[in-house]
């Protein structure tokens, strides 16, 4: 991984990929992201930029699009994965809808 420490991006298209921003700021740009890679963003402020979803990353939120549009489990599944990532507990119970949990 590539490490960035306090700089500002500007105007420009940064990929992401297999990067690590530590206190950056980005502003007014294209952030790209393939989803090739970890990324790390720690303390990172972004500013009036866009994202950019190619490759792996953008087939996986088709499919997430497709899931929550399908509705049912498939949906929960998507809302749980929202939950997760905000922090909210996931449910517990049998019978409860899926969670979004990794699996290795």
């Amino acid at each position: 991984m590539a490490r960035h420490v306090k700089q500002v991006f500007r105007n420009a298209v940064v990929a992401l990929d297999g990067n690590e921003f530590e206190q950056c700021v980005f502003e007014n740009c294209t952030l790209r992201y393939e989803g090739t890679s970890p990324v790390s963003l720690t303390g990172s402020r972004v500013n009036d930029c866009q994202w950019a979803f190619t490759g792996p990353a953008a087939n996986a939120i088709q499919l997430m699009g497709e899931l929550y549009r399908s509705g049912g489990h498939a949906a929960l599944l998507v809302e749980n994965t929202f939950n997760a990532i905000r922090g909210l507990p996931l449910p517990a119970a049998a019978g409860a809808a899926p969670s979004a949990r990794p699996v290795n």
